[in-house]
């Protein structure tokens, strides 16, 4: 997008309209199998564009939550075995284990999205050595997959979170979260980036228990072909 400061007088909506339409021309020449535009919340004119992206030809996909931690001075206790709790790594981005809890979190979900969740843990795959299984009795009941993506801003993220679902409403994800963070800040991270769809309240109250601070929201749209700009 573009800074409204960019357009002087003339009106910030009308030039998005204007400059979206040219680049749905271009991309559209090059064939792809869908055009999708993110929408940052910083923007001043953001929520008029929101408003108005439906009636332009764009559906909304989705809406997220960009969240912020800083670790500097926090301290995090190791998970010991207390109520039959352990923790154990994950022997890799094709340990069986994990993919087998994947499927069991994302039960009932489309297929597509299953699939998409398992493209996204292969691309972080070089991170593996932080993940976790969180077990209870031994039985694995959760993952947690940390990713320590920018060494020298010392900066991390939580990339997936996931509980069995007989075992949520147990504070089982918090746990979890709290466990990645410990592991991120022992590899020497000081700020950790998270995100999580708008609709995803339990996520955002673990955010919150945890002191995260939002920074933005995002919206995901995707162009319908149908329409016309």
């Amino acid at each position: 997008m573009v800074d409204p400061i960019a357009f002087g007088d003339a009106d910030p909506l009308m030039t998005a309209r204007r400059l979206l339409a040219f680049g749905v021309d271009v991309l559209s020449a090059l064939g792809p199998q869908k055009i999708e535009l993110i929408v940052q919340s910083r923007l001043a004119y953001a929520d008029a564009l929101v408003e108005a992206l439906p009636s332009w030809g764009f559906e909304p996909r989705q809406a997220k939550q960009l969240l912020r931690l800083s670790l500097t001075g926090r301290r995090r206790a190791p998970l010991t075995a207390s109520g039959g709790l352990s923790i154990t790594p994950v022997a890799g981005v094709d340990d069986p284990q994990l993919r087998q809890l994947v499927i069991d979190v994302m039960r009932g979900e489309p297929a597509e999205e299953v699939d998409e969740l398992f493209q996204d843990i292969a691309g972080h795959a070089r991170h593996a050595h932080l993940w976790h299984i969180l077990r209870h009795g031994g039985e694995p009941v959760g993952y947690v997959l940390p990713e320590f993506f920018n060494e020298e801003e010392a900066k991390g993220a939580i990339v997936h979170v996931g509980v069995r679902p007989r075992y949520r409403g147990q504070g089982l994800g918090t746990t979890l979260q709290s466990e990645g963070l410990r592991r991120l800040k022992e590899h020497g991270a000081r700020t950790i980036l998270g995100s999580t769809d708008l609709a995803n309240v339990p996520m955002l109250r673990i955010f919150e228990k945890l002191k995260y601070s939002p920074l933005s929201k995002q919206h995901y749209f995707e162009y319908c072909r149908r329409a016309q700009i």
